[in-house]
């Protein structure tokens, strides 16, 4: 018998019950994938660290090429379980690479946040990042996702840091309206514990329409501000009726 594989390989002996050996499965499996890619994105290490990682105590040596490859399946297989999300949070933040200003984006739920570095802040990062992914939007609706047609709701926390900045102003008048804003929208968020009865929350739908008609044609910040309420008027509690999302986008602030 002539053996043409190579040492430490089983020969096929040809015409012997022993010429069909079981199926290997070839490349590397989920475990070893997801170990890689939860050791250079969740810690930040570098490919030859896990290079050396992997060959010294897993006994698995890879090349940087083979590492990269395992990356990019986890950022697709992260990318497709975000993109099934019914609810996704949405942030964006500047991000400097090599001296030179990106923005990076996260979408974030219960299970997964998936990042993509962008070199702007545009509708065409955004759609770059959502692809065809049209569930339910919590973000600040203030950048380029304030036109998400979908199912929009809006983060009652940035609307809250509006709302204090306005009333620290010096002017009594935009501070009158930073404090009641302040107020209205500061006893929304026990309501996702708490839901209102029906009185009461009637009761703050008028005090917030008294605000905004009395606020709404004004040129001034107090103006601008009040205008943005009303846009955003029909995504404010959202939460209320869907109990799985949040007031606020801060799981995307925090991925």
């Amino acid at each position: 018998m002539v053996c043409c594989m190579k040492p430490g390989v089983p020969c096929v002996r040809s015409g012997s019950r022993r010429s069909s050996l079981p199926s290997i499965p070839r490349g590397y499996g989920p475990r070893l994938t997801a170990l890689v890619g939860e050791i250079a994105g969740t810690h930040g290490t570098g490919r030859r660290p896990i290079q050396t990682l992997c060959a010294a105590v897993l006994q698995v040596p890879l090349s940087l090429g083979a590492i990269q490859k395992r990356l990019a399946r986890v950022a697709q297989a992260m990318a497709s379980q975000a993109r099934q999300a019914p609810v996704n949070y949405i942030d964006d933040t500047s991000w400097f690479l090599t001296n030179t200003r990106h923005w990076l984006w996260v979408m974030a739920h219960e299970t997964v946040a998936f990042s993509m570095l962008q070199p702007h802040r545009s509708t065409i990062a955004f759609a770059a990042l959502i692809e065809a992914w049209a569930g339910l939007l919590v973000s600040d609706g203030d950048g380029v996702d304030q036109a998400w047609m979908a199912q929009p709701h809006t983060c009652l926390a940035h609307l809250i840091r509006t709302a204090r900045g306005l009333a620290e102003r010096a002017s009594p008048e935009l501070a009158a309206c930073g404090a009641w804003a302040l107020a209205e929208l500061q006893r929304l968020c026990p309501l996702a514990t708490a839901p209102p009865t029906g009185g009461e929350w009637r009761a703050w739908s008028a005090r917030l329409c008294r605000l905004i008609d009395q606020y709404h044609d004004r040129p001034d910040d107090a103006g601008r501000f009040v205008r943005r309420l009303l846009r955003a008027m029909d995504s404010l509690w959202v939460f209320l009726a869907q109990p799985e999302v949040e007031p606020t986008k801060n799981r995307a602030e925090r991925a």
